[in-house]
């Protein structure tokens, strides 16, 4: 069996370091979150540092059409929809979603978000869960009217603080007895909406 290990990336009054949380204590790591990494001596308590958001990604990739509650009577897609978000609207978890003066339909996606730890290219789905390095939990804030009236996503899905991320990355699980839940992100703060999360094809 695994360890399970949560991974974190945080702030105190002097650094931004990444650690390893363990009930309420963070024990720092230095080198490469994804590759070489060893302990490091500091500890911080948990309620003294600031989380941010666990991984500063190149990119982010989404997938489109995975809610039933979007697909309506609709068939599920035969291949996956993928989009950009941009990683300029990442925020960090507890960190308010700040809504555009001029939108009127913002919702919440509660999302299982992916960690890819290595490169990969053209993978099997055979292989592809080794490319994982772990999963977290995400919010792909979605303006639905620009949605609908913009020719691309990048307000609708891309505005900023409309990622928030976090706040550790959990490694060791077993992906195939992940369960779904049937209750809205609490780690967040937008505005009350109408977006189910409990429905993911």
């Amino acid at each position: 069996m695994q360890t399970i290990t949560k991974y974190v990336r945080f702030q105190t009054a002097t650094t931004t370091a990444y650690g390893v949380l363990e009930d309420d204590i963070i024990r720092e790591i230095s080198g490469d979150l994804l590759g070489a990494r060893q302990p490091a001596a500091a500890k911080h308590k948990l309620r003294d540092v600031k989380l941010l958001y666990p991984i500063t990604p190149p990119k982010i990739f989404a997938v489109g059409l995975n809610y039933k509650s979007h697909l309506g009577e609709r068939p599920a897609p035969a291949t996956p929809e993928i989009f950009y978000k941009p990683v300029t609207c990442l925020q960090n978890p507890g960190d308010p979603i700040v809504i555009p003066p001029d939108s009127k339909n913002t919702h919440y996606e509660g999302e299982l978000v992916l960690i890819i730890g290595k490169r990969a290219s053209r993978v099997s789905v055979e292989d592809a869960s080794a490319a994982i390095f772990g999963v977290t939990c995400g919010n792909d804030v979605s303006e639905r009217d620009w949605q609908k009236k913009d020719l691309q996503w990048w307000r609708a899905k891309g505005a900023d603080t409309f990622a928030p991320l976090g706040p550790a990355i959990v490694t060791g699980l077993d992906y195939s007895k992940l369960s779904r839940s049937n209750s809205p992100p609490t780690c967040y703060s937008p505005r009350p909406t109408s977006s189910a999360t409990s429905a993911p094809t």
